[in-house]
């Protein structure tokens, strides 16, 4: 009987905690909003739920590629640079008004991002922006703005590859509408150097699948 009482309390005790991971997990957009050193970009932008991407077969797949790449900057502390854009796609959402799809779009490119005087403030952090009908891909996720950060290797001014997708639900309001998809390129500046940050692309590589 002690056993199989120890074991409930065990099994509860699970239960709890996965619970508990998963509150945690809900709630980081709402506690990193407001934290100091945390800007307001950075926060999700407040994805759907998961359910409405359920059921979709793929229709359709779109490749593109941009061999000239794209440079922007920005020249002060804590600074985002205007994104540079890549890719400027127009897909059709197959059906009558109403139709939902979802495409989810994976950029892969070449990319240096660096500070404007290495080496005395080497390393930056990269942006990639996604826009889909000129908003933030819902459910991305990105960060507000369709903003989506990585970094890289600081120091020694390297090409280095960078690759990662979003996913975005579109309702057509006409029938087979063409949505707009962009993607660009940025950086910010996150050592506090007054001479900003700079982001250059060569090599980029842009698939999109369609979902009906």
């Amino acid at each position: 009987m002690k056993q199989k009482m120890l074991a409930l309390v065990v099994a509860l005790a699970a239960i709890g905690s996965v619970v508990a991971l998963s509150s945690k997990a809900g709630s980081q957009d709402s506690r990193l909003e407001g934290l100091p050193g945390v800007p307001a970009h950075r926060v999700g932008a407040g994805a759907a739920a998961s359910a409405a991407l359920s059921n979709h077969a793929l229709t359709g797949t779109f490749l593109d590629v941009n061999p000239a790449g794209a440079s922007t900057s920005c020249g002060s502390a804590g600074c985002v640079a205007t994104p540079a854009t890549i890719f400027s796609e127009h897909i059709k959402c197959l059906g009558a008004a109403g139709t939902k799809c979802v495409f989810q779009i994976t950029m892969a490119s070449q990319n240096l991002v660096n500070s404007n005087d290495p080496p005395a403030n080497p390393g930056e952090e990269g942006v990639y922006q996604f826009l889909v009908d000129g908003a933030p891909p819902n459910p991305g996720p990105t960060g507000v703005g369709g903003f989506y950060f990585w970094t890289f290797g600081q120091g020694a001014a390297v090409y280095a590859a960078v690759s990662t997708a979003v996913t975005a639900s579109v309702t057509n309001s006409t029938a087979n509408q063409s949505h707009s998809i962009s993607v660009g390129v940025s950086c910010e500046e996150i050592l506090g150097d007054g001479t900003g940050c700079f982001e250059a692309t060569s090599f980029s590589n842009l698939q999109i699948a369609r979902y009906n």
